[in-house]
């Protein structure tokens, strides 16, 4: 039995979900980020790996943006 898609408003809670997870990682890991470079830590090693773990979350959250942005113009 195949699954059903889901209807365009539960696509749209579902992109909400998924930007607001993003910009949540986003901000967390990015202060943290900010935080430990304020503190004087060296920029190297896991704090490089944070840094870019922290903008793929912001990409991840601007991808989604965008998907809401499409899922809106098709329900006009």
């Amino acid at each position: 039995m195949a699954l059903q898609k889901p209807t365009l408003p539960q696509q749209k809670l579902f992109a909400k979900i998924r930007i607001a997870g993003g910009l949540f990682a986003t901000v967390i890991l990015g202060g943290s980020c900010i935080s430990a470079l304020a503190n004087g830590t060296a920029f190297d090693g896991p704090l490089v790996v944070q840094a870019i773990v922290a903008a793929g979350a912001f990409t991840y959250t601007s991808y989604n943006l965008r998907q809401l942005a499409k899922l809106n113009q098709r329900q006009e």
